[in-house]
Formats: structure tokens, sequence, C-alpha cells
């Protein structure tokens, strides 16, 4: 079953950080192409899956701007949507990291510290040539509907513990119940961080 899902949630669930069994879990996921992972308490990015993602979305969680820099090595060639609102983001020079995907087209770093600049848009637009959205809006300054297809997410909890034998490893953190903030049901069409709550001080200066 985890061969056969392109998209999964797993908003809510108290993360923290990957551990080598949650990333060698994931990583089973070999068709895996948008991972959402919302509110999860998230402060690194060490052991991340590493899978093909077209589509990630890092948002309310407490990551700081060198992780952006991870983010660059991991998924430089298959990333396009990135998303990581309201998080501990404060330094340009991090967000310039980005430039490393090739591919990246959407970048949404509202409810963030450098989100909060002067003619923050036109210069993240001239930081990352390839990106013709940034938190919802277009180089002309367009609005831009989110248009992902929402239809075929799942939840961990969707798979059901029939789908694995005794010799699968499912965390412990990823069955846990009581420890979620949001629905882990099938998608109620919404994508993206949400603009409340921010990820908190850093201190980081802006550069």
């Amino acid at each position: 079953m985890p061969k056969e899902i392109e998209n999964l949630i797993l908003d809510g669930y108290e993360i923290v950080e990957f551990t080598k069994e949650d990333k060698e879990f994931l990583e089973r996921f070999t068709n895996l192409q948008r991972l959402s992972l919302k509110h999860t308490k998230l402060n690194s990015l060490k052991n991340m899956p590493k899978v093909k993602l077209s589509a990630l979305d890092l948002s309310n969680n407490q990551l700081r701007g060198e992780d952006l820099v991870n983010l660059t090595e991991m998924y430089a060639d298959d990333l396009v949507v990135l998303k990581v609102c309201s998080n501990k983001i404060t330094n340009l020079e991090h967000v310039k990291s980005l430039a490393g995907i090739k591919n990246l087209l959407k970048l949404d770093l509202s409810g963030t510290r450098v989100a909060d600049r002067m003619e923050f848009e036109d210069k993240i637009f001239s930081l990352l040539p390839t990106l013709q959205v940034i938190n919802d809006y277009d180089r002309e300054g367009e609005y831009v509907d989110d248009e992902f297809d929402q239809s075929d997410d799942y939840s961990l909890e969707e798979l059901g513990e029939d789908e694995y034998d005794e010799s699968d490893y499912e965390p412990t953190k990823f069955k846990a119940a009581g420890k979620k903030n949001g629905d882990l049901n099938k998608s109620n069409g919404k994508e993206g961080g949400e603009k409340e709550g921010g990820g908190g001080d850093d201190d980081e200066q802006d550069k």
C-alpha cells in the first residue's frame, strides 16, 4: 500500500524530529509526491525522508533558516511547491539558498519575520529566478488560487493496520492517538500553512 500513495498528510502528529526508523518507514512511500507536516513541532530536518517530492508543507513548526539549506540539498531536482509559513526564518540569505532548487515555482513564507520586510516579494523574486508565486501572489501582484487536487490525500490512519505485516515498522508516534491538532481524515480541500500563530522569534538578525 505505501508504494501506491502519492499524497500523505501527517499534520498534527507530535514529531519534533524524525528518527532513523521514521525515515526508513517514510521512504517506503516510493511514489510519494506531496507531503504535509503542518503543526508537528518539527525543530529539525534531520532524517527527513529522501523521496522525490514535488510539494512539501512544513508550516507552523519551529524550523530555522538554516533548515532551508538542507531542503535544497535534499530536494534540489524535484520540489516545485514549498510552504514554510510561521517558522523561525529571519534571514534572506537562507531564503536565497532555495535558488538551488531547480524547479521551485511556488513558495510560501507568510507568518515569518523575513516576510515582514519592506518590498519582500520583489526581493524574493530577484533571489529566486524560477519562482512564479510567493505567498499566493504572482510576479504581477495577482492573487493565485491553490490548484492542487486534494482528492487522493491520505493520513496514516486511513492506510489501516491491516496494510502492514509484523515485519513492517510503523513509528509509534505516528500511531499515537490524542496528539493531533487537526483532522487527519480525507483532506477537507484546504492546503497551505495557516497564517495564524507564528513560529516565534529567532535570535538571528535580518540582513
